[in-house]
């Protein structure tokens, strides 16, 4: 159905806005009398302009739900449009928080759920129209707007039921009416029932104009601080400066540092209005900003950050959420889940200050670390505002970040992971990510502490790191110590009656007196090579040599000496997998065999070496031409091997095994 509407008493208070010629008669251009707002069963062509199109479906995105339809609309230019709505506010039954709404342009009107109140917003000021008690729902409101896109001024009227408020109001500097929607946002779900447009009616009036350039121009005492503008616009109309022209002005350098700003003082745009010969020139007026200091400490006299820059502008800085002072563990909060800060500069040397809390019950600190400062930093999911001094750290990789003397100890870590507990940062003692695990986090959320179960060392202990990615990191961890742990006097070894052993302990041992000569190992491609040592340190293996007896080596605190490859497992066997190579003898000699089944005895040593065709691997010691002077690697057999332990059918020139004698083949 077409319908045209007088809209003269409207045409009057317009006019007063700026010349303007005869009006044309007023053309419906959309009007919708069905009672279901949902069904697209009345829309009608738009003949000579254009089609209204109703696209709508489900309304997602920042927790919010609820259906929406959006009408797009083709219009003249300079023409007064006219939107007449009645609108059934619905009787919202969900959550909290949702609301209905009808909005044209940057008009916006909603009426709320669970928490009975009537708004307009207008370009995204939120004005309340009803009593905070007023029950809206199930209220038919009329709506009314006037846009004149040649000014681009709007005034709207809302009338509700008696007893009602009633609202009005006038909006300059629109970005013109090109379409209406209607719906209903809830957060969380979708409620039982909707609004419901009732009618709708939009008319158009074309309006000949005439319109002028006008220059506007930004000066600061008298200067220009930025080239001038020329602007169209209605003649004889009051100018109205867009809210970008009060906008501090920055000049900047190649880097994007500001070097200089200016700050708005005052205009004369209102007392001004367009000439038809384009001499209309609006002056907007700056003044130079001043430059402030200032500065960030903590309650510790630390400095988090000083500096300067021009007023308006912040000052950022970070703190790290635990201190270590002397073993004393300090706090400081988050603020808002972040631990960053900004200093607004509205005035010369503005301070900002973190409190830290000193902890009653944790004063034996033995290692704390921010997880950037000893990790791969983490620069992805918030890290910079909800990270500890502004970032985190992951290892793809194992990594060693702490050696630790014999105790008893806890460990806190703090992390931040997101998704289904996809965040697994496992920490391991001993020799490498193959170690027994002493704590392991599984976590999602936003910084979660995680504190461990107490574990205990008995000797000098590397522990390692390992897990995350980059938005899923450690934020900072701590060590404490809990007590202390005794160790033995000794460690007690048999060596067999063809004088060799191997041994793998959790301390520190000294072999100097013992009456026993110890070996670490090295392991490159099929060569070990053995290196005499006095000492290992705590996790070390070590090849012995010497007579068949039982012998006690001393514990001791530590060692500087290199671990070597050989690995093993103080109080558990170790299953064999094909792998592990493991000191096995010969008659007399000693060489290391692949094992490939049962299994490898607590607190004996062996060498890995994986995708290895090798049986046997080639011994020497550090120092030595290879195969010379070695323990012999080859099997009393009868068969011929060359120095690296490979059978060789023809043996040419050179030194060969054979029944376990080095022979020389010239």
């Amino acid at each position: 159905m077409k319908k045209f509407t007088t809209i003269k008493t409207l045409l009057v208070g317009l006019c007063a806005m700026g010349a303007m010629s005869a009006w044309a008669d007023a053309t419906s251009i959309y009007e919708r009398g069905t009672t279901n707002a949902w069904s697209d069963a009345d829309v009608e062509a738009w003949a000579g302009t254009g089609t209204i199109a109703i696209d709508g479906g489900l309304k997602t995105g920042g927790g919010n739900e609820g259906y929406e339809r959006a009408v797009s609309i083709t219009t003249k230019d300079n023409s007064i449009l006219v939107v007449t709505a009645t609108w059934d506010t619905g009787s919202s039954t969900g959550r909290p928080g949702g609301y209905n709404y009808l909005a044209f342009g940057n008009v916006e009107f909603r009426a709320y759920g669970q928490e009975p109140k009537g708004t307009a917003v207008i370009g995204g000021v939120e004005t309340q129209l009803t009593n905070s008690k007023d029950d809206v729902r199930g209220v038919i409101w009329t709506v009314t707007a006037t846009i004149n896109k040649a000014t681009s001024e709007v005034s709207y009227s809302v009338t509700l039921p008696s007893g009602k408020k009633e609202g009005t109001g006038t909006l300059s500097s629109t970005t013109g009416f090109t379409s209406f929607k209607m719906g209903y946002v809830k957060p969380g779900r979708i409620a039982s029932t909707y609004q419901t447009l009732k009618a709708i009616e939009i008319t158009e009036e074309e309006q000949t104009v005439k319109t002028a350039s006008y220059t506007v121009q930004f000066l600061c005492d008298g200067e220009t601080i930025k080239d001038p503008e020329t602007r169209e616009g209605v003649v004889g109309s009051t100018i109205s400066l867009p809210a970008t022209d009060s906008q501090p002005i920055k000049v900047l350098d190649s880097d994007n540092n500001i070097t200089n700003k200016y700050i708005y003082v005052s205009d004369d745009a209102a007392s001004n209005s367009i000439n038809e010969d384009g001499s209309t020139i609006i002056t907007v007026n700056f003044r130079e900003a001043n430059k402030y200091n200032y500065s960030a400490t903590n309650s510790l006299g630390d400095v988090l950050a000083s500096g300067s820059g021009f007023e308006g502008e912040t000052g950022d800085y970070y703190w790290a959420a635990v201190l270590n002072v002397d073993g004393t563990l300090y706090t400081a909060p988050a603020v808002g889940s972040q631990y960053k800060g900004s200093i607004l500069l509205d005035e010369d040397n503005k301070e900002a200050s973190v409190t830290y809390t000193a902890s009653e019950d944790i004063t034996t600190l033995v290692f704390l670390a921010e997880g950037e400062d000893i990790f791969t930093k983490a620069t992805g999911s918030a890290a910079d505002t909800r990270g500890s001094m502004g970032a985190g750290g992951y290892q793809s990789s194992a990594k060693s970040f702490v050696t630790l003397p014999a105790g008893k100890y806890k460990m806190v870590v703090s992390n931040r992971c997101t998704g289904e507990r996809t965040g697994i940062h496992v920490f391991t003692a001993g020799t490498g990510a193959n170690a027994p695990t002493i704590f392991a986090v599984d976590g999602f959320g936003y910084n979660q502490t995680w504190t461990s179960e107490e574990f205990t060392l008995t000797a000098n202990t590397d522990l390692y790191f390992q897990g995350g990615s980059d938005n899923q990191w450690v934020d900072y961890l701590y060590i404490y110590k809990t007590g202390d742990v005794e160790l033995p006097e000794n460690v007690t070894v048999e060596v067999s009656d063809a004088g060799w052993a191997t041994l793998f302990t959790d301390f520190a041992l000294n072999f100097e007196g013992t009456g026993l000569t110890a070996y670490t190992a090295t392991l490159s491609e099929s060569t070990v090579t053995l290196t005499e040592v006095t000492s290992v340190t705590a996790g070390t293996g070590v090849v012995l040599k010497g007579d068949a007896k039982t012998y006690e080596i001393p514990v001791i605190d530590g060692s500087d000496t290199a671990k070597g490859d050989l690995k093993g497992n103080a109080t558990t066997a170790t299953e064999a997998n094909g792998t592990q190579y493991v000191l096995m003898m010969n008659g007399s000699n000693a060489q290391f065999t692949k094992a490939t089944s049962g299994s490898i005895a607590a607190g004996k040593a062996y060498l890995e070496k994986a995708e290895s065709e090798s049986r046997i691997l080639n011994v020497v010691f550090a120092g030595e031409a290879t195969g010379i002077k070695a323990i012999e690697t080859a099997k009393a057999d009868g068969n011929v091997y060359n120095m690296a332990g490979q059978r060789v059918a023809a043996p040419q020139k050179g030194l060969f095994i054979m029944n376990g004698k080095k022979v020389i083949i010239k």
